[in-house]
Formats: structure tokens, C-alpha cells, sequence
């Protein structure tokens, strides 16, 4: 059995619990996952000996971190030398997304500090524009590390999605691509949500919608209410979201007309 480490800020436990079900039902017990959450941990006179013997005994690690803490500090320190599948999928800063290491790539050889850069590679995983990311990439990275970076933009477009199935398929992917496991079939490219769009208020099949007058008509708009526009998170924080949104419409459906519009932020102002 394989283990991974996930040192994150973020509880997405419900969605990942599926997602590794899924794999035991598929797989059997191939594969365990181990997380952290960095607050635990953000007192400076906490031991952080509980995160050096988890990094120790696991397989791959991944790593989700925002803003200035503690171990956003101290991380550099503790993985930069590590010889394990080391995969940053959220960072604030290069010097952390430099600690990722994945087969021939080393984040080390392309999150520099440097201003010479052909572009700021930075910048694209910040704004979560992958596919243009994934072209560029020929034009400056040697060879033999192509694969793997490309293998780590894909690791970003299911983490970004965040819900179980692209969790699944992330994990799976992890496991066929960087550990001995043989037995794991072709895995599925993420699946995209579209960016941002209107919803119909069901949790267990929600269904995105792209045209103002069709959802009217599919909600039954009524003109002589008054109208009602919540905006959630779309992306790896949609299922968070989405579940308050729906629990307004049924509080509030009889009395207005009810619209969830649902946005990646970088899509917004778009969206509104």
C-alpha cells in the first residue's frame, strides 16, 4: 500500500473520502492518505515532529498552502532536499511551487526568482490558466522534464476541480505515473466544469446552464417577484458553496425569484 501526505489549508475530507471509497471499490486497498492541516501546527512552540515522521513514511506529498504561516516558512527547510514525489498544487510564492518534484522535474529549474524568464510561469498557475501553460512549455523546458511538468499541470487542472471524481482520478494518476503500482488502467483527463455559469439548485445532479432566458423559463421566473442573484465559488470550492445556495432557494423560492450564479474568480466580473 502506498501512502500519501497531504499538507493542506483546506478540508475538502468529504469529497476526498469519496473519492479514495471509489478507489478501494475499484483497486481494493492500494493506496492511504494521510492529512495535515497546517493551523495545527501555527503556534510556534508546537513540536513539529509528527510532520518529519509522516514525511517520512510517505510515497508522495502534496502540498495545498496559502497565505503566511508557519510552515509556509518552514517547508523549504524540510522538503528541499527530500528525495520523494513532492507535488505543490497551491503556493503563494515561486519559492514554494520551486520545492515540487516530480520525476525529471524539478521545480528548483524553473521557479527562480529570475526576471530573464522567457514568461513567469507563476503567473499562469496563479490565474489557473493551464492550457496555455502547457503550450508554452516546449519552447523552454529541456525534454527529458517536459513529461513531467506536463504530468504536473494535470495534477493541477483535478486538484482545481475539486470534486470527488477529479480527486479520484488525480490520485490514480499520482499512483500510476510516480510508484511501482502497475495494475492501475488509463485514467480519465479532468473533467472541467465550465468557468462560470448559472446553476439549477440540485446538490446531488447540479446542472450548469449558459443562457439567462432558458434558466428564467427552467425556474419559472416570475416578474411581478422580486429577484435574487447569490454568487458562489466555482472550482474546488464549488461543493462547499453550493450546498448554502440551495438551502436559500428552498427558504426563499416561494417569495422571489431565486438565481445561483456560480464564477471561478478570476470570471467574476464576467459572470455578473
Amino acid at each position: 500500500m502506498k501512502r500519501i501526505l497531504a499538507l493542506t489549508t483546506i478540508n475538502n475530507t468529504i469529497a476526498l473520502k469519496k473519492a479514495i471509497e471509489s478507489i478501494y471499490s475499484e483497486y481494493g486497498k492500494i493506496v492511504i492518505i494521510k492529512k495535515i492541516y497546517f493551523d495545527e501546527y501555527e503556534t510556534p512552540d508546537i513540536d513539529l515532529k509528527p510532520i518529519y515522521e509522516e514525511i517520512e513514511k510517505a510515497d508522495i506529498i502534496l502540498v495545498d498552502i496559502r497565505g503566511d504561516i508557519r510552515l509556509g516558512r518552514e517547508l523549504p527547510k524540510i522538503l528541499k532536499d527530500l528525495k520523494k514525489t513532492i507535488v505543490v498544487l497551491i503556493a503563494g510564492t515561486q519559492k514554494l511551487f520551486a520545492l515540487t518534484k516530480m520525476g525529471k522535474f524539478n521545480g528548483e529549474k524553473i521557479f527562480s526568482q529570475e526576471t530573464n524568464k522567457p514568461f513567469d510561469i507563476h503567473a499562469y498557475v496563479k490565474a489557473k490558466r493551464f492550457s496555455e501553460l502547457t503550450k508554452k512549455l516546449g519552447k523552454i523546458i529541456p525534454f527529458g522534464m517536459l513529461r513531467d511538468m506536463r504530468n504536473w499541470v494535470i495534477t493541477q487542472q483535478y486538484y482545481s476541480e475539486g470534486d470527488a471524481e477529479n480527486l479520484k482520478n488525480m490520485i490514480l494518476f499520482l499512483l500510476k505515473n510516480y510508484t511501482d503500482i502497475r495494475k492501475i488502467r488509463k485514467v480519465p483527463p479532468p473533467k472541467r466544469r465550465p468557468p462560470f455559469g448559472l446553476i439549477l439548485p440540485n446538490l446531488k445532479n447540479p446542472e450548469f446552464v449558459n443562457d439567462l432566458e432558458k434558466y428564467k423559463e427552467l425556474m419559472n421566473f416570475d416578474p411581478k417577484k422580486p429577484t435574487i442573484g447569490v454568487l458562489t465559488y466555482n472550482g474546488m470550492h464549488f461543493a462547499d458553496t453550493l450546498p448554502v445556495a440551495c438551502a436559500l432557494y428552498e427558504y426563499l423560492k416561494n417569495e422571489t425569484n431565486f438565481i445561483i450564479v456560480t464564477s471561478e474568480v478570476e470570471y467574476n466580473i464576467t459572470a455578473k
